[in-house]
């Protein structure tokens, strides 16, 4: 996984995505759902609205890239 964010703001992105993998693994039924369901976590918090006008300008660009691999059990 990388983040665009570097230092303690990565470190953040990639507990927020590891987090959502594990609420959302056990239930989701296959591979696609589960990566829809990480998109939806991911771009809703990298995307905050609420935030201040001047930490959103400072920001830069705000992305995170995940390997999904789904291993079958054979």
């Amino acid at each position: 996984m990388t983040s665009a964010a570097k230092g303690l703001d990565a470190v953040g992105d990639a507990a927020l995505l590891l987090g959502a993998f594990r609420g959302a693994a056990h239930r989701q039924a296959d591979l696609s759902s589960l990566v829809t369901f990480l998109e939806e976590t991911a771009s809703s918090d990298l995307d905050d609205a609420a935030a201040p006008r001047e930490e959103v300008e400072g920001r830069g660009e705000a992305f995170i890239t995940a390997a999904v691999l789904d291993v079958p059990d054979r």
